[in-house]
């Protein structure tokens, strides 16, 4: 493992996401190679709650609309943007929210996993 380690760290110690990188390049284009459609761009984010950021910061951008629906009791991540769309008021209690969100009550709550149904029903 040490050997692992230290052949990456010879590699690629440490890449700032707005720079690139060989390995970055080779996985865009394998990644454009294997998807379907006309890929010409390809955005990587460091972490799930970053993409979620990153995502809605386009998504406002290519509509012009800043409004989003979030399912009820749903996790994007501890960010404050991703607790903002989020439906579970013990991440997004005394934080306020940052951006308006309209959080959906499933309609047919038999239809989700059995834990979430549970806790709907109450």
């Amino acid at each position: 493992m040490i050997e692992a380690i230290t052949k990456q760290l010879d590699q690629l110690p440490f890449c700032a996401r707005r720079y690139t990188n060989e390995p970055a390049i080779a996985l865009a284009k394998k990644l454009v190679e294997l998807a379907p459609g006309d890929l010409n761009k390809v955005l990587f984010a460091p972490g799930g709650t970053t993409a979620i950021g990153m995502a809605l910061k386009l998504a406002r951008v290519a509509t012009g609309r800043f409004k989003t629906i979030s399912m009820w009791d749903s996790f994007h991540g501890a960010s404050l943007d991703a607790i903002s769309i989020g439906g579970e008021a013990i991440f997004a209690r005394g934080s306020g929210h940052s951006c308006p969100v309209a959080n959906m009550r499933p309609s047919r709550p038999e239809a989700l996993p059995v834990s979430i149904a549970a806790r709907n029903a109450t």
